[in-house]
């Protein structure tokens, strides 16, 4: 295939104004290219109370060179002092902040990272005036912190630093921590630590309309305490340019969107994506974006992106609901890999298609610690396609370090009820739908209720799974109805264990969900024959039983004492009712519901 090749020229835009005078080499190796044109961006994100940073601009990207199928870039970056107190920048200690830098790619509906580098640790902070606000800075050059409304700029060669990038798994997100002096294998030349892309996802030959975006995410110990992580990533729109044989070379475009992760951007191009912030106690959070869409011959495809914006725990799990009868297909994944010498594995998630559920995980913390887990600054796809169009439900995100809780729920749009294999429904029961339970208690004095405590049902197909959620409980009575407690499946069969058994003189009805069937049922002391009325009609049926001239327990309850036996001891039981003389004797008729 023909390559055109397309000479870019760089112009150094001038517009920076520096508080204060800075020493020339330090002015040539911080300042970013392109800085002047970022000034105008927009309003700089708003910050909370105390510590509080953020990136206010993106500037530019260098191109460092290409190692096999492997090209290596940085990203020029600003931070903003956007809180109410200095901001601690000490070289060579813990306390200064770090820089990830990442790239990401959306092509088809699907928002993917696609390159990542390790930390840049920053030395010393310009105060810098223009950007960030009014600038109140803390000295006069390259200082220990950076003051309120100031900025520092890196240029994207000094982003680039092979020595001063250092392990992303060294910090904490959540509470700013950094493990400083640090030790890490020998950068590969070229490409080691910086940002890794590999030539089948920028190439514009193979990403025909492909949009792209850089991200800039910084972490600083005082921000964290003050809990002010959420804005501390901005990304940009770039653009891929073939510059020569096998060589991409990546410009920015558009401006800065500061204080903003690069996962928004999706929303941001394709207004129909959702957006879910997902917080986790005692931890930091993650951002799940996704979007559903008509494939138009009866299947839908159902596009995640879940990103950890700062969790320290990690993601291991994945896990969307997929109702009985959902037919699933073209399941896939994607992350980024680890590289440069990271301890952490790089396999790909497994994903298992099971009873009521989509589950991609990797392993847990207790059976590998350097498992691919979801960290810090990273983003993960899951998709697939499934015959069912969308409707509200739950996606499950599982932890990866120990610790409570062990996994988050956020709400979504997932496959609903009514996919190709079609909705399951009640076709038979026992109790069947309509019967009344004549009997009583074997101790009816002792206070213990009649009437039945489970329905067994058989469904219209193998169910696949079902829960206690899947079925409502409601009677004809003013009080609280039973709950269900235990369901219990085998194949089309299923047992529904009620938290106690249904009240007297009531119809009690237990509805499946998902499909609308339902069995109703009530229970009414002496009402042998299921007319709905206690009468002497009743007596006869008793003494028809045990006169062998009708099935006992084919149709009608004649076990009123609930012996195990029809005996003549049921017939007055049943005589004791009618005269008033038993416990149950004001349950004397039972109206149809409508």
């Amino acid at each position: 295939m023909k390559r055109f090749t397309i000479h870019v020229c760089w112009l150094a835009v001038a517009g920076a104004t520096i508080a204060v005078a800075v020493g020339a080499s330090v002015a040539q190796s911080r300042a970013p290219e392109g800085l002047g044109a970022q000034v105008e961006a927009g309003a700089v994100v708003a910050g909370g109370d105390n510590a509080d940073g953020t990136v206010g601009a993106l500037s530019s990207v260098k191109r460092w060179g290409r190692v096999g199928d492997i090209t290596a870039y940085s990203v020029a970056t600003t931070s903003c002092n956007v809180g109410d107190v200095p901001l601690s920048w000490v070289s060579n200690t813990s306390m200064h902040p770090v820089i990830a830098q990442n790239i990401f790619r959306l092509k088809d509906g699907r928002f993917e990272q696609i390159g990542m580098s390790w930390v840049k640790h920053a030395v010393c902070a310009v105060q810098m005036d223009g950007l960030c606000g009014p600038c109140e800075p803390t000295g006069p050059s390259c200082e220990d912190t950076l003051g309120v409304g100031c900025a520092d700029p890196y240029s994207a060669n000094f982003n680039g630093s092979q020595s001063n990038l250092g392990p992303r798994y060294l910090v904490n997100p959540v509470t700013g921590d950094i493990e400083y002096p640090w030790d890490a294998p020998a950068p590969e030349a070229t490409i080691g630590r910086r940002v890794q892309v590999r030539d089948a996802d920028i190439d514009p030959d193979v990403n025909a309309g492909a949009q792209y975006f850089v991200e800039g995410h910084y972490v600083w110990y005082e921000d964290a305490q003050a809990g002010n992580q959420a804005n501390n990533a901005a990304y940009r729109a770039a653009i891929v340019l073939l510059t020569g044989p096998d060589e991409f070379t990546i410009v920015t475009a558009e401006s800065t969107v500061q204080g903003t992760p690069a996962i928004m951007a999706w929303q941001a191009t394709e207004p129909d994506v959702q957006v879910e912030t997902v917080d986790v106690a005692g931890d930091g959070g993650f951002i799940l974006a996704y979007k559903v869409t008509d494939n138009g011959d009866g299947t839908w495809h159902y596009e995640y992106a879940l990103h950890n914006s700062y969790s320290q725990r990690a993601a291991r799990a994945f896990t969307i609901e997929v109702p009985p009868g959902v037919n699933v297909s073209n399941v896939g994944f994607r992350d980024v890999d680890p590289h440069s010498g990271s301890p952490y594995s790089s396999a790909d998630w497994a994903s298992l298609s099971g009873d009521c559920e989509l589950v991609w995980s990797t392993d847990e913390y207790a059976v590998d610690q350097f498992a691919n887990a979801l960290r810090w600054g990273m983003l993960n796809n899951f998709r697939f396609d499934a015959d069912a169009p969308p409707s509200p439900s739950v996606a499950t995100i599982g932890l990866f370090l120990p610790g409570s809780p062990v996994s988050v729920d956020v709400d979504v749009l997932a496959p609903g009820a009514g996919g190709g294999g079609g909705v399951v429904t009640i076709v038979d029961s026992y109790p069947p739908h309509g019967a009344i339970d004549a009997r009583q208690p074997s101790d009816p004095d002792g206070g213990n209720p009649a009437g039945w405590d489970a329905f067994d049902l058989v469904f219209s197909a193998d169910v696949g799974c079902i829960s206690a959620d899947d079925f409502l409980v409601t009677h004809t009575g003013d009080d609280d109805p039973p709950t269900v407690a235990a369901i219990a499946v085998d194949g089309p069969n299923v047992i529904v264990s009620l938290s106690e058994r249904i009240a007297l003189v009531e119809w009690t009805t237990l509805t499946h969900v998902p499909s609308g069937s339902e069995v109703r049922i009530a229970a009414l002391p002496s009402d042998v024959n299921g007319d709905t009325q206690a009468s002497a009609n009743d007596v006869l049926v008793l003494i028809d039983a045990l006169n062998g001239a009708i099935d006992p327990l084919a149709e009608y309850q004649t076990d009123i004492d609930r012996s195990g036996l029809t005996n003549p001891s049921d017939v007055l039981r049943v005589i004791d009712l009618l005269n008033g003389a038993g416990v149950y004797e004001e349950f004397l008729g039972l109206s149809l519901p409508d």
